[in-house]
Formats: C-alpha cells, sequence, structure tokens
C-alpha cells in the first residue's frame, strides 16, 4: 500500500505537469480509491499539500482538493525563517544582496513611477537614529519597496526571504556611523531612481554594499552571529 508521502508527491507532479489553479484533483474519497488506500492515508496527503499551499479543500456539491492559487508570501516567509535559523553570516548575506540588489535597483530606476518615488522616498525623509528600534525595519523596508518597484515577483520574494537573518545580523551592528552611512546612501539610490538614472542608483548599491562588506570583515572573526 502506498504511503501518503508517496501520493503527495504523485500529486505534486500532476499539478507540476500542467494545472492551473483552480483545477480540479477530486475528492478526499475518490483519491483514495484512484490511489487504493484509506481514508486517513489519503487524509494525511492531504494535510501535506495544504502546508505546502499547493491545494485548497473546499465543501459542496463540487468541493474537494483544487489547485490553489499562487502566493509566494507563504513560501517566502518559510524560507526566511529557515534561513534565519542556519545563522547566515556576514559574507553569506552580503553576497547574496549583491547578487540581487543590482537586479532590484535598476529594475526599481527603470520602471518607478512617480508615485513609487514619493513612496521610497518617504523612507528616508524622517531618517531614524542607530538608538530607534525600528532603524533596522525601516531601513529594510526601503530595499522591500525597491524591489516591489522593480515589479519581478521572483526577485521580491528572494529579497523578502533574507529579512530574518538581515534583522538579526544588522540589528546588532547599529551604531550612530552606520545610520549616517545607511541614510546618506539610501538618499543617493532614491536620487537615481528618481531620475531614472539605472546606472547611478545601481552605483550607489554597489558602494552601500561595499561597506556592507567591509562591517562583514570586521565581524569575519565571529563566523556565526
Amino acid at each position: 500500500m502506498r504511503s501518503s508521502l508517496a501520493i503527495v508527491d504523485e500529486l505534486r507532479a500532476q499539478i507540476f505537469a500542467g494545472m492551473r489553479a483552480g483545477d480540479r484533483l477530486g475528492t478526499e474519497v475518490e483519491l483514495a480509491e484512484r490511489f487504493g488506500v484509506s481514508r486517513i492515508t489519503m487524509r494525511d496527503a492531504v494535510r501535506a499539500l495544504e502546508a505546502e499551499g499547493l491545494v485548497e479543500v473546499s465543501v459542496g456539491t463540487r468541493g474537494g482538493l483544487r489547485v490553489a492559487d499562487g502566493d509566494a508570501g507563504r513560501a517566502t516567509e518559510a524560507l526566511s525563517a529557515q534561513l534565519y535559523l542556519q545563522e547566515l553570516t556576514w559574507q553569506e548575506l552580503v553576497d547574496a544582496m549583491a547578487v540581487l540588489e543590482t537586479a532590484t535597483v535598476r529594475l526599481a530606476a527603470e520602471r518607478a513611477t512617480p508615485e513609487d518615488v514619493v513612496r521610497l522616498g518617504a523612507l528616508i525623509e524622517h531618517p531614524l537614529s542607530a538608538h530607534d528600534a525600528d532603524f533596522t525595519d525601516q531601513a529594510l523596508d526601503f530595499h522591500q519597496v525597491l524591489a516591489q518597484i522593480g515589479g519581478n515577483r521572483a526577485l521580491l520574494a528572494a529579497v523578502r526571504a533574507l529579512r530574518g537573518a538581515q534583522r538579526r545580523l544588522f540589528a546588532a551592528d547599529n551604531t550612530a556611523d552606520t545610520a549616517a552611512s545607511v541614510t546618506e546612501m539610501h538618499g543617493r539610490i532614491h536620487a537615481g531612481i528618481a531620475a531614472g538614472d539605472a546606472d547611478a542608483a545601481a552605483e550607489a548599491m554597489s558602494e552601500h554594499l561595499g561597506r556592507l562588506r567591509d562591517a562583514a570583515g570586521r565581524h569575519r572573526s565571529a563566523d556565526r552571529v
């Protein structure tokens, strides 16, 4: 008799073979009969698929399992938690940001609307000091809004996934010099976005990440934070 994990693998493969959100897989009873397993085994498989965000279960005459609508936020939150628990090093984090942020800032400069420029500017209009508890979150919000403006959902999900690890490392390094540096660099990035100058925005981001890389060097002796 098949295990619930084997059923999960088969239904996942069926979904990834070309099914779309809203497509019907069948009721729990129908699927149990199809796979030749008990209702209990089938219910375990359904719960696992629900936990992955792949299916939704509805009731009624047309109830049963349907392919769920995509929600990258669920996976992003799970990945963010795992990266946090892995205790990424400064170097790992900055390397990942260098790949992601270079792409997002260029897209943001190319695609930003006047409303986007105002929204981004609001995050640096009243800069917080290093002593403010919300300083790290406001700084990270700036990078997340950049990814939102860029309009690439895959890049946005990746940027969001780093947030837990970023908060863990950066909040512990807040100083007056750090706050001043972050505020200055965000201002330069914003100016590039407002001018629609992808090169200027990317150059400012590169310098911003370079300063973070210098901070990584200071922390390298303590490989884990």
